[in-house]
């Protein structure tokens, strides 16, 4: 599946691509979590984004996924971290950015994960002519994502897809063999799901070398999007439960996550509003 060789940037590069981000951010009511950054588009809003940045961007444009455990990592981990800091969009992924927003003030926040938004995004870049490559995920859920996206999207250009699991590390075979099918198939978006942090790792180790295009972290999207992993029940995903069908789900990988991240998340979310309130000189919440 591919051919071409990594490293990692320049200070002077994430410098550049870090005032890029900021030269196209909107003047929507943003708030901050911690040191980050989240732009509350409503979904239409978030699509209209992604094809622009994937039709205007003379460079790799990062879409990342705003959620309680990206957020609690970024505390902890520079990639994590950086990676937030340089984003084109930093996106509300979860309900816990919903709730964030709350504390703060802002409302008319609301979510859009990847089991409804790749769906969505198929069909736009459909509509748009614009063309789509998978990365990441087992070979089998990509493989059927990939199937059932041509099955329901018949005329999406989806340019190719690779598993996860390559060697991952910056100047390694498997990672310069994906950046090389990148160039060659040149597509307007990737979505990368390789986990977190794995997917913000490997972006920022070889982001001065992949061609422009709009790219998204995505998690355990293929899981979902092939059928391999059902979401929880629509009732508990509408009242901001969802973590928990998770939990109920995938027990052993997700409940020591949801045990740690969780209060540390909502911490760091009663300081981000606290410090908000304070920035707004005491006024109430809008």
């Amino acid at each position: 599946m591919s051919t071409h060789s990594p490293g990692r940037r320049s200070e002077s590069r994430r410098a550049d691509i870090a005032q890029g981000a900021r030269d196209i951010r909107g003047d929507g009511q943003r708030f901050m979590v911690g040191t980050t950054v989240v732009e509350p588009l409503l979904t239409d809003a978030l699509l209209d984004e992604i094809r622009r940045l994937a039709t205007t961007a003379d460079r790799p444009a990062l879409i990342v996924s705003g959620n309680a455990h990206g957020l609690v990592l970024a505390q902890r981990d520079p990639t994590m971290r950086t990676v937030y800091s340089i984003a084109d969009l930093v996106r509300t992924d979860g309900a816990s950015l919903v709730l964030a927003a709350r504390l703060q003030g802002v409302r008319g926040v609301t979510r859009c994960t990847w089991a409804e938004l790749i769906w969505l995004l198929a069909m736009t870049l459909e509509q748009a002519d614009l063309s789509l490559y998978l990365l990441g995920g087992r070979a089998q859920a990509v493989d059927a994502t990939a199937r059932r996206l041509r099955e329901h999207h018949p005329r999406l250009r989806l340019m190719g897809h690779h598993d996860g699991y390559f060697d991952q590390s910056p100047g390694s075979a498997g990672s310069a063999a994906i950046v090389a099918d990148l160039h060659s198939t040149a597509p307007d978006v990737v979505v990368v799901g390789l986990g977190m942090p794995r997917q913000e790792r490997w972006l920022l180790d070889h982001l001065h070398e992949l061609p422009p295009a709009a790219y998204l972290t995505a998690g355990a999207v293929f899981d979902y999007a092939s059928g391999m992993l059902r979401r929880p029940p629509a009732w508990m995903c509408d009242h901001g439960l969802e973590w928990l069908g998770r939990i109920v789900i995938e027990p052993r990988r997700l409940f020591l996550r949801y045990a740690a991240d969780l209060p540390r998340f909502g911490l760091l979310a009663l300081t981000s509003a606290v410090r908000a309130r304070r920035a707004r000189g005491g006024a109430a919440p809008r």
